[in-house]
């Protein structure tokens, strides 16, 4: 509900700070005072068009805030998706500098416009006499009646059985498409396939063979090299090992004499196993190194070979030529069993179809069990209202499936007996079409969890016993729900529990449009006036007093 308004510095209003009720508000006022303005600021929070020209000082910005109870209404989510703080106690603030630009925040966070009209229908219902444009919408005449069905799990339900038709779809194109377009290029694909799995490829055989071959080309070096450390160390008359064994025979005899000789000697006898260890690697190398000219050949062959694959590639290694023929080996896969592929796509798409089209089914056979009595309650409703030869039809077809189903709502309205219901625009007059929203959303607050609720003029084309009505209606709703209601009528006055009066004050240089809340005797005279006119009586006091009590009986 809205606990508290704000508007600064727009039209006729300088500075108007208004704390709300819950239950029924009624706001009068003379033609002209400013009750629409106030309407018109009220907008602006729900993302309404902002316009520089209706600033009341044009070098001062407009404010317009709202501090709102969001306690119930589960919007912890909404806040969430769109990157703002959550508060039980929201306040939703727009402002207009003198140059026209716009700026919303909630909760003090920038807001966008977009963002600002999604949380507006969770707090705000804004409805006059000439809009028909809710009603006449498909998808708020769906909504009506998933309303009074209950159908918040049957629509929660379908809606993710959509999505998952929808991404069922998309995977069975994607996966049409890339059979497509790798078909195209199946024999070129097969034949560079073919290819590489002709070289027999082995990770790293590039490098070991350049490597087996430096030693193949250098071999009589490797091996004059090798002979001379061989012979060095243990082959040669004098040894790197017989020397070592000298060094340590003749520091052990000393030993005695010098014990620090003992602790070389022991040193030096650490270094002969290793010296011995490296002359047997040695001559294992020595070994190894063996001219071979059919495998210098065949070496040299294998790398030409793979530096030809390399370059026709653009590649740089045996690697990533092994990892473009496993992605070929895949892209041909994929081509060559495009039957099963696809067979498996379109009956996943079947399944998630099946699956959707039952969610469907349950949702609009719930629709339509609910018509019977929603035609029958509101009917009754606006027999209430003094339309009691009107009659309402709601027709539903069958449509492609959408987010809301696979229904197109359709309510169709007369005011006169004998005349078949059409669409509501083209036959409801202002005053008709008025008493039709209240009636379907009086309807509505039985079932459902409602906004707040501002009615502008809802009372036009009425009078006497039938606006008598319509305010116990609107009262009625008002136990549930937070309504504001702006009219001209004393019945529909008498009903609230709080009486604000919008008025214009001339009592500085520039006009401005004020508003105060009634005491009961200021009550008892705004009523008395509207029944009257400017002159009071003491009849007409009475009988203000009277239909105060009839009322809040």
């Amino acid at each position: 509900m809205l606990r508290h308004l704000l508007i600064k510095n727009y039209a006729l209003i300088e500075h108007l700070e208004l704390p709300l009720d819950a239950g029924l508000s009624i706001v009068t006022g003379e033609t002209g005072a400013g009750k629409s303005i106030m309407l018109g600021a009220i907008g602006l929070l729900t993302g309404a068009r902002a316009d520089g020209k209706a600033l009341w000082d044009p070098a001062q910005k407009c404010v317009v805030e709202g501090i709102f109870d969001v306690t119930d209404l589960g919007l912890e989510a909404f806040f969430d998706e769109n990157g703002l703080d959550y508060d039980p106690e929201t306040v939703i603030r727009r402002e207009i500098a003198p140059s026209g630009k716009s700026r919303a925040f909630i909760n003090d966070s920038p807001a966008t416009l977009d963002i600002l009209k999604a949380i507006g229908v969770f707090l705000l219902d804004i409805h006059s006499q000439h809009d028909s444009l809710q009603l006449g919408s498909a998808q708020y005449q769906l909504s009506i009646l998933d309303k009074l069905a209950g159908n918040t799990h049957l629509l929660t339900r379908y809606q993710a059985d959509y999505r998952n038709w929808i991404a069922a779809q998309q995977a069975f194109e994607d996966v049409k498409a890339t059979v497509e377009r790798e078909k195209a290029s199946l024999d070129y694909n097969k034949f560079q396939l073919d290819q590489l799995l002709n070289a027999n490829l082995v990770i790293g055989e590039d490098r070991e063979a350049e490597q087996e071959l430096a030693v193949l080309d250098n071999a009589e070096e490797l091996t004059q090299r090798l002979d001379t450390a061989l012979t060095a160390l243990d082959n040669g008359e004098v040894t790197v090992v017989q020397l070592l064994k000298s060094a340590i025979q003749s520091t052990e005899k000393v030993a005695s004499m010098m014990p620090k000789a003992a602790e070389l000697a022991e040193r030096l006898s650490t270094l002969l196993p290793e010296v011995r260890d490296i002359a047997a690697e040695l001559e294992v190398l020595l070994q190894q190194v063996e001219p071979d000219p059919k495998r210098q050949d065949l070496l040299n062959e294998r790398l030409m070979t793979l530096a030809s694959l390399q370059k026709k590639h653009l590649v740089a290694s045996v690697d990533e030529l092994i990892s473009l023929r496993d992605d070929l080996k895949r892209k041909v896969a994929i081509t060559e069993n495009q039957d099963v592929l696809l067979a498996e796509a379109a009956e996943l798409a079947k399944a998630a179809e099946a699956t959707m089209l039952g969610s469907a089914t349950m949702l609009s056979d719930s629709r339509k069990g609910t018509i019977p009595d929603f035609e029958k309650q509101l009917a009754e409703s606006l027999a209430a209202v003094a339309l009691s030869q009107a009659s309402v039809k709601v027709e539903l077809q069958r449509t492609k499936p959408t987010m809301l189903g696979m229904d197109g709502a359709k309510i169709l309205f007369t005011a006169n007996k004998g005349t078949a219901p059409r669409e509501i625009s083209q036959v409801a007059s202002g005053g008709e079409f008025s008493r039709l929203m209240l009636c379907i959303k009086y309807l509505l607050a039985q079932h459902t969890q409602l906004p707040t609720i501002i009615f502008d003029e809802i009372d036009t084309g009425i009078s006497g016993e039938v606006a008598l009505q319509v305010g116990k209606m609107v009262k009625q709703m008002s136990a549930k729900h937070q309504m504001m209601v702006i009219t001209h009528l004393p019945q529909m006055a008498a009903q609230g529990s709080v009486h604000l009066y919008v008025y214009k004050d001339h009592s500085s240089q520039k006009t401005i449009s004020s508003i105060k809340r009634l005491d009961h005797q200021q009550r008892v005279a705004e009523l008395a006036q509207m029944m009257s006119g400017s002159t009071t009586s003491t009849a007409a006091l009475e009988s203000a007093q009277e239909l105060l009590l009839s009322v809040n009986v």
